[in-house]
Formats: C-alpha cells, structure tokens, sequence
C-alpha cells in the first residue's frame, strides 16, 4: 500500500459558509468575511492544478473523501466556478449518482443528467447545463438516481464519454462518492487522469484516509494528493504541525501509535 508520506498536500481551504462562489460573483452579493479566504485557497488550487501531471496535462481529475460530508462536492463545483473565471473551458460530471448535491449549489434542473446519458441514446450536448454567464463552465448533473450507479459508471459508454470530453474542455471535474463502503468511484479509477481525496479537518481520521488510499491503490487510482477542507483559524498551525508529524513517522512507528492519539480533526 502506497504509504501517506508519498501523497503530497495539494491545499488548505478554510471553513467558510459560502457554498457558491458564483452566487457572490456573479449576483453581486456582499461577501462574508471568510469569503475572501475561501476564494483565495480554491484559486490557487486552480492554478496549481496544471502541475499535477508530468508529460501531460491532467484534464480529468476525480474528487472523492473517504466519508460524506467533508465538503467534496462544495469544493468540486466552487473550483468549477473559479476555473470558469480564469478562462477555461469546464465541464462538472456529477457522477455522485446516491447524493448528489451540486444541483442545488449550482440552482439547476436534476431531472435530467448523467444517468440519464447513459441508460438512454440522449446525446450528452443535449443534456449540460450552463454554469456561469460567459458559457465557460458546463455541469452534467446526475440526472434520476439509477437503482445501480456501478453499471452505469463502469459502462464504456462511460469511458467513452469521458474521452470525448477530454478532446473538448480544458478541463473535466469528477464529482464522485466516498470511497468507503461504495464502490462507484473504484469504476472511475482507469478512466479519469488523477483523484484528489479531500479531508475535512473535524470529520476525517488518519485512519480513514489511510483506508480511503489503500481502497483507491488496489483500484489502481492515480491518486495527485490531499485536500485539507474546513480548518478554521484555531486549526492551521495544530494543523500543519501534526501533518508533518504525522507523515515523517516511519511507517513501523505510525503502526505502533495508539489509535485514539492517531484519531484527530487532520482528517
């Protein structure tokens, strides 16, 4: 099992009680005082993305956490958004197809999406949605819940759906399940270009990111790195104290902690 200390630390995004950047950005809408901080951490996020990759660019990045609510799919579309601003050409699958959230953060139909693509011969062009007012971001919602997500995201009509949107976006974000005890993001693993986990710092564990990784290694993920989501100010410096701790431990010495000292808001 790949071991934590090789799974780098992509970002630290702090905990806000904005849940659409677009709301603020494009209704004028007087920001919150964690606004700024929140925008400014996915933004960064955003432009380091493009070294993700090695020879070639990663387009399709997968976002999943080892529980639910710690965020994922908040950050997924508010990146979403904030790519769209910079200029690229996005596409959001919501590929969540048990929960999904994003169509409420983004104010769209759900009636339609991507189940809906692929259980039927609709074509994808008639199904996206509109993101933002300039036409740069496109969302696929999930559409009906299907009564088995597996088959339909394990399908090659799947895989070949994500080629073609790899030819026709800068960039194409994944917004999956958690990873333990559902297997539906294990059907993305060989079609998308990396995962990025995100943690949220009061509800994870080291624990359950180390499952959540050794669950997407035997699936053979490339797993780009970790987000950190929800550290408030009392947070960031236990925080990166304890992450580094944790992650120069030998691995014989992490398996020998005390598993109530090893349980910790890093998650």
């Amino acid at each position: 099992v790949k071991e934590l200390i090789d799974i780098p630390l992509l970002g630290a995004i702090p905990i806000t009680d904005v849940t659409s950047l677009s709301d603020v950005i494009g209704q004028g809408i007087l920001p919150s005082s964690n606004y700024y901080a929140f925008k400014e951490s996915l933004s960064s996020l955003a432009l380091n993305l493009r070294y993700l990759g090695t020879d070639n660019m990663v387009k399709v990045i997968a976002f999943t956490s080892s529980v639910p609510s710690e965020g994922k799919s908040t950050l997924t579309y508010n990146l979403a958004v904030i790519l769209a601003t910079l200029g690229y050409k996005v596409l959001l699958i919501v590929a969540d197809l048990r929960k999904p959230t994003v169509h409420k953060l983004s104010k769209l139909s759900d009636k339609i999406g991507l189940s809906t693509i692929l259980a039927t011969p609709t074509p994808w062009q008639d199904v996206f949605q509109l993101g933002d007012e300039k036409g740069n971001l496109h969302i696929i919602t999930s559409g009906s819940i299907p009564p088995n997500p597996m088959l339909l995201l394990e399908s090659t009509k799947m895989a070949a759906l994500i080629q073609e949107w790899r030819q026709q976006y800068d960039y194409v974000l994944v917004d999956t399940p958690p990873v333990i005890g559902i297997a539906d993001a294990q059907c993305l693993t060989a079609k998308v270009d990396a995962f990025i986990l995100v943690a949220a710092i009061n509800r994870s564990t080291h624990s359950g990111i180390s499952k959540a990784l050794e669950v997407l290694e035997n699936a053979r993920a490339n797993v780009s790195g970790l987000l950190i989501n929800m550290i408030g100010e009392s947070d960031s410096d236990y925080h990166y104290g304890y992450y580094d701790q944790y992650y120069y431990l030998n691995p014989a010495d992490r398996q020998e902690q005390d598993p109530e000292e090893v349980k910790t808001e890093v998650s």
